[in-house]
């Protein structure tokens, strides 16, 4: 019996979406952690629940992937990026946002 799976270009914009939902958890996480450091308590726990949300959007990607027979490639991330304020994290995190929709 021959294994099904999905057309090769939908499971390439998968791949891109996993690699997009991992870069939002590193970012949150980093942005979560930023917060934690100078005190932005209620900044922490929104970006750390933010956080969470992206990790559960790429396990949703990767377990679709893995029944259709396609092996989820896991890309390397970019280090965190650097923050100067929260406002600074809001911003950065509406660029993150947006260009998904590009």
């Amino acid at each position: 019996m021959k294994l099904q799976k999905i057309d090769n270009d939908c499971a390439d914009r998968l791949q891109q979406r996993l690699q997009d939902e991992f870069k939002a958890f590193y970012f949150y996480r980093n942005a979560a952690d930023y917060c934690r450091t100078v005190g932005y308590s209620g900044g922490e726990s929104y970006f750390e629940k933010e956080s969470q949300d992206e990790l559960e959007h790429a396990k949703g990607i990767e377990t679709y992937l893995a029944k259709w027979n396609v092996q989820p490639t896991l890309k390397t991330i970019q280090s965190p990026e650097q923050f100067s304020g929260l406002v600074d994290i809001i911003e950065k995190a509406y660029k993150l946002e947006y260009e998904l929709y590009l």
